[in-house]
């Protein structure tokens, strides 16, 4: 029998270990070698909660679980990189669904798992090895087996496959998504009825996600678990949930061998309420009025120096919005921004208003463009059934300033949640003018106010204020002044 060294000996226990531990395989077959595995709380214990519920699988009972980690926490690199390769180590006949919010997402999951199965040190474990001849990274075969690896994204990509493992990673791709009723709603009908339709007899179903809503996967989980609610079903599978706050109730954070303290405060400020609430606590909650927090708005005398400002324009321009019975105003608002240790500061110069028809309006576009003068950007919504906007303002300001087309989201109360966080923080300033009640009147009853035109015209500019700001940033304008803060 050949001697073998003391190191070749300690590689042999590590493969072993690696074997039976999803951690220990994690460890063992790390593909970032220049960043190693930084491993929480969490991480062994969603590994631990994992390796139990494979052993429950190779005794005949199916396992359900739900998991709600904040971003950046490393789920991903659990249940979508790792965790395919090693099920199909251990069940190569058997096959997987990993899926998240869009295929692109998913099928870059499927390129990392071919890597840890093509790797030296996986095939020190294993044996599986994947088919040469199938190189889609959607769909992967395990050579000599009949085991298989789907990678799709959440809509309409269950057809026709099966899955003894369903990885459910993020069904919800963004604030906009979360947002929409529809989408939640499809998103719930492809996960309860396309997916779940998909399951071997013996299965495990992980669901591991960060939370955007009271009405995402989780919540909907919950909801179905929970006799005292109206969606209650008996008959529904009982999921084993597991629930990572960012910030632990004892004030403590949960990574910290990852983020030091000031990454998670900057994480809050910048959330918000509502975001934090919802991304780092995974505890959602229905937004109601009063979304905007204008008690902390700061009313000053002067405004900082240096801030690259810009003047949107949020246009009562449609048939209908100017033949209403109170017809919508047209406001423009001039803003800047500055980012102070990471965070962006919203200062709101100036606000002009009318209720008018057209003449009137172009008098009030046109007198404070010349205000303004040359070096204040006007921008004015481009999309939908504002596209005319673009072309009136254009037009109206020709060898007076350049207008810039901004594509902002259609979605009021998404586009309004961008600077929800400043006012949570008390990061927004108006300098002390005679539109000051009006415009905090109007952005304190949002989005329940009869009228939203100065709250449009404002977040409107905040988008195009970052633009700019970021703009020069890239061609070497500095950081800017801070002049009055």
């Amino acid at each position: 029998m050949a001697e073998i060294s003391f190191s070749e000996m300690i590689q042999l226990c590590r493969a072993s270990l690696a074997k039976d531990c999803l951690l220990e395989f994690m460890r063992h077959c790390w593909m970032r070698k220049s960043s190693p595995l930084i491993v929480g709380k969490h991480t062994a214990e969603i590994c631990a909660a994992i390796d139990e519920a494979i052993e429950l699988y190779r005794q005949g009972i199916s396992s359900y679980l739900d998991i709600v980690v904040p971003f950046r926490h490393g789920k991903s690199d659990i249940s979508s990189r790792y965790l395919p390769a090693y099920f199909l180590g251990h069940f190569p006949d058997d096959e997987i669904i990993q899926a998240s919010y869009g295929a692109t997402l998913s099928e870059g999951f499927s390129k990392d798992v071919k890597t840890i199965m093509m790797s030296h040190a996986y095939l020190e474990i294993f044996d599986a090895e994947l088919d040469g001849q199938s190189n889609n990274t959607a769909e992967r075969h395990i050579k000599g087996h009949t085991g298989k690896y789907f990678a799709v994204g959440a809509d309409g990509g269950a057809t026709g496959k099966g899955a003894n493992l369903l990885i459910i990673d993020d069904f919800l791709k963004n604030r906009k998504e979360a947002e929409a009723k529809t989408i939640r709603e499809t998103r719930w009908e492809s996960f309860s009825q396309d997916f779940f339709s998909r399951l071997a007899p013996v299965h495990i179903c992980l669901v591991l996600n960060t939370r955007w809503h009271v009405d995402d996967i989780s919540g909907n989980i919950h909801n179905r678990n929970n006799p005292e609610h109206a969606d209650y079903n008996p008959e529904f599978p009982i999921f084993k949930k597991f629930h990572y706050k960012a910030r632990q109730d004892d004030g403590s954070y949960l990574f910290t061998e990852r983020f030091d303290e000031s990454w998670y405060r900057r994480q809050f400020a910048t959330l918000g309420d509502y975001g934090a609430s919802a991304l780092l606590q995974g505890e959602p909650t229905l937004r109601g009025g009063n979304m905007l927090n204008v008690e902390n708005v700061k009313i000053v005398d002067t405004m900082p120096d240096n801030i690259a400002w810009v003047r949107f324009w949020d246009l009562a321009s449609t048939e209908k919005e100017r033949a209403k019975d109170d017809p919508d105003y047209t406001a423009g608002a001039k803003v800047g921004v500055l980012n102070i240790d990471g965070l962006y500061h919203l200062f709101i110069d100036d606000i002009r208003v009318c209720q008018s028809e057209a003449p009137e309006r172009d008098k009030l576009i046109t007198s404070a463009a010349e205000s303004d003068g040359q070096a204040v950007w006007q921008g004015v919504e481009a999309v939908a059934g504002y596209k005319d906007a673009y072309t009136t303002l254009k037009k109206l300001l020709k060898g007076k300033s350049i207008v810039y087309k901004c594509k902002v989201n259609s979605d009021k109360v998404v586009r309004a949640g961008e600077v929800e966080p400043l006012f949570d923080a008390g990061h927004v300033y108006m300098r002390k003018a005679y539109w000051n009640n009006a415009a905090l009147e109007q952005l304190g009853e949002f989005p329940a106010a009869i009228h939203d035109d100065i709250v449009d015209a404002i977040t409107g500019g905040y988008q195009l204020a970052i633009e700019r700001y970021n703009k020069l940033g890239r061609l070497g304008g500095g950081q800017l002044g801070q002049g009055a803060i």
